[in-house]
């Protein structure tokens, strides 16, 4: 659970409303939202409710959960956009440093592209898919998928079922 404390020195205007700007952190979280309030004559009030903080547009890349040495491999980039106007946004996906294909694509809702790897290497692979916008936001995820050797380790044993506990 996360937590913060703010404490602003707001003034209300002639119908009784205050306006502020905060920034909120760039992870999806749901913020429980207390607000006490004081008048001039002492009076109280407090409410409660509830605040849904998202990032306006987000990457995500979607990868196996391993690899056996000399496959290839198709993987997914997904450019989100919860705005409700199109924007232009850059896409690339890399392999350790190495760029393996850029785009210029625009959302509006939700976009996929994807790009072809091939597992050459025993060790892992470092796979990495980022976003930016013409205004400067920026989401990228990278994932590191383990590649195995070709062939089966294989174990041989012996089941039985025990008839009675020992």
């Amino acid at each position: 659970m996360k937590s913060a404390f703010w404490q602003p020195k707001l003034t209300t205007n002639h119908q009784g409303k205050a306006h502020f700007k905060a920034k909120f952190p760039d992870d999806l979280t749901t913020w429980n939202t207390r607000i006490a309030a004081t008048s001039a004559n002492r009076q109280t009030g407090m409410m409660q409710t509830v605040i849904k903080s998202f990032r306006a547009v987000s990457a995500n890349l979607t990868v196996p959960r391993f690899l056996v040495e000399g496959d290839s491999v198709q993987v997914y980039g997904k450019v989100k956009n919860y705005r409700t106007d199109s924007l232009k946004v850059k896409t690339q996906f890399k392999q350790k440093e190495v760029s393996l294909k850029s785009n210029e694509i625009s959302v509006l809702g939700s976009k996929m592209d994807s790009v072809f790897v091939k597992a050459s290497t025993k060790d892992t692979l470092a796979l990495y898919f980022g976003i930016k916008t013409q205004t400067n936001i920026q989401d990228a995820e990278e994932r590191k998928v383990p590649v195995y050797p070709q062939g089966t380790i294989e174990t041989t044993g012996t089941f039985k079922v025990l008839e009675k506990d020992s």
